[in-house]
């Protein structure tokens, strides 16, 4: 194992400011999992978010 922590089963982890042309391989990231959007906010995926202020 190299010099790092190992989390979740991944020996290195690079963590990077994300940009706008990092837009659609972030999406493609997130819509690979389908469980995902479920997890961080609590609604199915497709299901539309309503509008709580203004």
């Amino acid at each position: 194992m190299g010099g790092g922590t190992r989390v979740g089963g991944v020996d290195e982890v690079l963590v990077r400011v994300v940009g706008v042309a990092d837009v659609g391989a972030l999406q493609e990231l997130i819509e690979a999992d389908p469980g995902y959007t479920e997890r961080i906010t609590g609604y199915r995926r497709g299901t539309r978010m309503r509008r709580v202020c203004c």
